[in-house]
């Protein structure tokens, strides 16, 4: 969390957390047509167009469905061991 004030919007029932960045959802929302901001769940976003496998485009849905799927981000000084991992991992 970053800023002051900080607006956390937590589930009554189940204490989980809903968004701990309310305060910008109120700012981009301030009517609360989409309150409580619930994240949009990562399948709608991967799902929502198609990706790259190689030069080719793949139609993400039938790629990741039924699959673990690991997201990694990276920055040029990564580990040699890790990147040796991910390498041999990936399909």
């Amino acid at each position: 969390m970053q800023g002051i004030p900080v607006l956390v919007l937590i589930d009554a029932d189940s204490g989980a957390l809903i968004t701990d960045g309310a305060r910008q959802a109120v700012i981009g929302d301030p009517e609360g047509i989409n309150f409580p901001w619930y994240p949009e769940p990562l399948s709608t976003i991967l799902y929502s167009g198609p990706l790259l496998r190689g030069a080719n485009e793949v139609d993400s849905k039938e790629a990741l469905q039924h699959k673990v799927t690991g997201i990694y981000f990276s920055a040029h000084w990564v580990c040699l061991s890790l990147k040796r991992l991910i390498e041999h991992n990936v399909v």
